[in-house]
């Protein structure tokens, strides 16, 4: 296994944990996570 596997395994065990708790969290959540991701695409490009 990957140190980033782990990474990943982690974040997306928190999120889950997050969503369970409380449904609302996803609407703060998820857009969070993609615009941090898309922006780190845009400067890998």
């Amino acid at each position: 296994m990957k140190i980033d596997d782990i990474e990943y395994q982690a974040i997306f065990k928190i999120l889950e944990v997050l969503i369970k708790k409380d449904k609302e969290i996803r609407l703060y959540i998820i857009p969070g996570v993609v615009n941090i991701l898309h922006k780190k695409y845009q400067l890998l490009k």
